[in-house]
C-alpha cells in the first residue's frame, strides 16, 4: 500500500511539473517559484518517509533539469547573443542546477565583451539565482 502511494506521489510530481511547464511557459518568474516550491514539498515528503532516495532523487533530478532549461531560456532572452566564451561559461555553471559566488565572479569577470546593459543584466541574473540556490 505504502509502496503504490508513493508511486502515486511521484506520478503526481511528474506530471505536475509538466503542467506548471505547459502553463507558465512564458513567465519565468512565476515559473521559478512554483519549481522552487515543488522541490520543498518534495524534500518534505522524502523526509517524512512518503518518498524512497530512488523516488527523491528522480523528482529531483527532473526538477533540477527543468530549473537549469528555464534558466537557459531567461539568459537567452535577457541577453540575446553573447560570445560563445561565455556562454560555455554559463552552461558549464548551469550542468550542476546551482550557481556559487566562484562561478557568479568567474562569469562577471568575462562579460567585458557585452555592453553596460547586457553587463548589468547579467550581473542581477547571476546573483538572483545565486539566491534562489542559497535557500534552505
Amino acid at each position: 500500500m505504502l509502496l503504490r502511494r508513493s508511486r502515486a506521489k511521484v506520478r503526481w510530481y511528474l506530471s505536475e511539473l509538466e503542467r506548471v511547464v505547459h502553463d507558465l511557459g512564458e513567465n519565468v518568474t512565476e515559473l521559478e517559484q512554483q519549481i522552487n516550491r515543488m522541490k520543498k514539498d518534495v524534500a518534505e515528503d522524502y523526509h517524512k518517509g512518503r518518498l524512497d532516495e530512488k523516488q527523491y532523487q528522480l523528482v529531483e533530478k527532473k526538477l533540477e533539469d527543468a530549473s537549469s532549461e528555464i534558466r537557459r531560456t531567461e539568459a537567452k532572452e535577457v541577453l540575446g547573443s553573447i560570445p560563445e566564451s561565455l556562454a560555455a561559461k554559463l552552461e558549464q555553471a548551469l550542468a550542476d542546477g546551482h550557481i556559487d559566488n566562484e562561478e557568479v565572479e568567474q562569469m562577471l569577470s568575462q562579460s567585458s565583451d557585452l555592453d553596460s546593459e547586457q553587463q548589468s543584466d547579467l550581473a542581477s541574473m547571476l546573483k538572483r539565482w545565486k539566491d534562489e540556490d542559497e535557500e534552505p
